[in-house]
């Protein structure tokens, strides 16, 4: 019994903290290293692009946290599962915006209003991943680009990979405010 007491005593002492040293260290380590790959790699450059007789694409539109997505689900494997992903996780959210930009040649599939496809030409496309978002030529074909809410490049990812399906949530949730949680009003 005497022993029972020590060894309570001895892991209330100093076993609880040291398991909440580690615990609160491991998640300030996740939280640094997020943080430094999403060190701002540049700034978006201007760019006017008409889509059709109606529709203009500009850099001014990029006012929220926006994910940029290039190429259609036919080229990349278990992209229907990450879209699907994408909208039950961050669906609800009004400050994010996803844009997927097509071919021109290849039908777009909207995910509601959400995930916004933006059909242009090749030339065009190429003009938009060199020229204004500085996309790296080892991310191409089919890279995505996260950028935030004040237009710096924050990250980009080759959507090959499908290992970069994950942090590409990780990172966006990140970036993104927390939602406010309504206040609950008990009736009296």
């Amino acid at each position: 019994m005497k022993y029972i007491k020590y060894t309570v005593l001895f892991f209330i002492l100093f076993g609880f903290p040291l398991i909440s040293w580690w615990y609160l260290n491991s998640g300030l380590r996740f939280h640094m290293e997020i943080k430094e790959a999403l060190h701002p790699k540049g700034t978006v450059k201007a760019f006017n692009i008409q889509l059709d007789s109606m529709l203009h694409w500009t850099s001014d539109s990029l006012k929220e946290t926006t994910l940029i997505l290039f190429g259609d689900q036919g080229h990349l494997t278990n992209y229907s599962v990450f879209r699907k992903t994408l909208i039950r996780n961050l669906g609800t959210r009004r400050d994010l915006h996803i844009y997927q930009v097509v071919d021109k040649n290849v039908e777009c599939q909207n995910a509601g209003s959400f995930i916004r496809c933006v059909a242009m030409d090749s030339f065009l496309m190429q003009k938009l991943m060199t020229a204004s978002l500085q996309i790296p030529d080892s991310m191409q074909p089919y890279p995505a680009v996260l950028v935030d809410s004040m237009r710096q490049i924050r990250r980009f990812y080759s959507l090959e990979d499908t290992a970069s399906y994950v942090p590409i949530l990780e990172h966006l949730a990140f970036l993104l405010p927390p939602l406010k949680k309504k206040k609950v009003i008990l009736r009296q």
